[in-house]
């Protein structure tokens, strides 16, 4: 299976396809999707062309599924995978993503993550209960 990641926000958006096994098919980037600080229709650009940057080197592919971390609301999102026949996606928070990809790597019970970018966001989590 295929799945394509996409981060969006107030500076750039990235996107990217990786294969099931974790080997990067293709890496796109584009402006801002950020709905506070560009409009909806610049929203879908960026999007657009994030993805189709990550598709440019593929060739015809069909992505099984999506993961997005964007301040956009979810029916542009729903919109995006239609327009690339997306069959399942997911609308996550940058904190939740970052501590999904370092779980492999810890079996710490309790973890924190910060992220820093246009915005700043922190979420720890452990003991049974999120912060």
């Amino acid at each position: 299976m295929i799945g394509l990641g996409i981060d969006g926000g107030g500076t750039k958006t990235e996107a990217l396809l990786v294969e099931h096994t974790g080997r990067i098919l293709g890496l796109g980037r584009a402006g801002p999707t950020n709905m506070f600080f560009v409009s909806r229709e610049e929203a879908w650009a960026a999007f657009g062309a994030a993805v189709d940057a990550a598709r440019a080197d593929v060739g015809p592919i069909q992505i099984g599924g999506m993961v997005v971390s964007a301040e956009v609301p979810d029916d542009l999102l729903a919109d995006l995978a239609a327009r690339y026949g997306i069959p399942a996606w997911r609308h996550i928070e940058e904190p939740e993503a970052a501590l999904a990809a370092g779980q492999p790597f810890s079996d710490a019970e309790v973890r924190v993550v910060v992220c820093a970018g246009t915005g700043s966001m922190a979420l720890g989590v452990g003991e049974g209960a999120r912060a």
